[in-house]
């Protein structure tokens, strides 16, 4: 649904369960809170670890059960052996890039009390708004940074005749000028978008965030590590950039099946623990 935070833009549902029947039958249940999986409390009982996974839709868990997410099957498996009760919320939704997990991870860090933030960066491209009822002419009006994840930084640049300060003004004010730009942008050879990685946030977020907890860094066979060593770089965070060399293509798939997100949950316990 859309977001009442403009940085935002979309988010879960709270309360909100469907069973879709493409791509296979699987439910989706949300939580009260707004998160992926089953009822939680903000305060955390006692004597329990809390991990906390913020990420796009290999977090969520595109068309798969809510048991056969891979921070479900992490839980499950850091459960059965007894002992120490663990929690593992999945904060994923799909289609958010690294602005918006940042905010979730902000905000989940001061509300929630996590013992630990799995971080998953997945999406680099531009945000996406869902249903037909999303205000997005007003979000791109209140917050003009949104065009420049659309419209490659060699438009706005130094080169161009007109600075990126003017030119984002134009963007939000100037119907002949964002005509102008969808008209070039159709006749780029390249016909691509810009990819924002949001470098100085995403460093900004994890320097506080690992002053109040630990912090690892979870990329996926589907998307290397190396597309996102920027973020990280020289901050010396844990980092568990999983490999997939050697098993089947489904490994790499950005969504793949409850069985690949088993060797996730598998993967990461293994590492955790050690």
């Amino acid at each position: 649904m859309a977001s009442a935070d403009p940085r935002l833009l979309m988010t879960n549902r709270p309360g909100a369960t469907f069973t879709y029947s493409h791509a296979g039958q699987y439910t989706v249940s949300i939580n009260a809170l707004g998160h992926r999986g089953p009822a939680r409390t903000a305060a955390k009982p006692e004597d329990t670890f809390r991990i906390i996974c913020v990420g796009g839709s290999n977090v969520y868990g595109a068309a798969l059960d809510d048991h056969e997410t891979w921070p479900a099957q992490l839980e499950a498996l850091l459960n059965s052996s007894g002992g120490r009760r663990h929690e593992v919320w999945n904060l994923g939704v799909s289609g958010y890039n690294n602005r918006q997990l940042n905010i979730v991870g902000r905000e989940a860090i001061q509300r929630y009390d996590p013992d630990l933030v799995i971080y998953a960066p997945t999406n680099r491209g531009p945000r996406f708004f869902y249903g037909e009822d999303s205000p997005i002419h007003r979000y791109y009006r209140d917050d003009p940074s949104l065009w420049l994840e659309l419209i490659p930084s060699r438009y706005l640049g130094p080169n161009e005749p007109l600075s990126r300060g003017t030119a984002l003004v134009l963007l939000r004010w100037s119907g002949i000028y964002r005509f102008f730009m969808a008209a070039r942008l159709s006749q780029d050879p390249a016909r691509r978008t810009a990819h924002f990685l949001y470098l100085d946030e995403t460093r900004a977020f994890f320097k506080w965030a690992r002053a109040r907890t630990p912090v690892v860094i979870f990329t996926i066979p589907g998307k290397t590590g190396e597309q996102f060593k920027g973020i990280h770089q020289g901050l010396d965070l844990p980092v568990l950039d999983l490999d997939a060399s050697g098993k089947p293509p489904g490994y790499r798939d950005v969504h793949p099946t409850a069985e690949v997100m088993a060797w996730y949950a598998a993967s990461l316990e293994s590492w955790l623990r050690s």
